[in-house]
């Protein structure tokens, strides 16, 4: 939702969705990262919701992996 909430250009509710999501991260398995698309670990997936928020707040210089694949 994060990223959708981007796109439209919210965000403030775009970095809401985001922290949510950091509070829910399950360790153990595997979850789906809309920021690399494809299944991640947790500790990637928790990297990975770090780099959105980086974005969000700014930073185009990077390219979001979803991008470049």
């Amino acid at each position: 939702m994060g990223l959708a909430y981007w796109v439209v250009e919210d965000t403030v509710q775009a970095t809401e969705y985001v922290n949510e999501a950091l509070e829910a991260v399950d360790p153990h398995g595997q979850t789906f990262s809309c920021w690399r698309y494809c299944n991640v670990s947790d500790s990637e997936f928790i990297k990975d919701l770090g780099e959105m928020i980086e974005y969000f707040s700014g930073n185009i210089l990077m390219t979001p992996p979803f991008i470049s694949k």
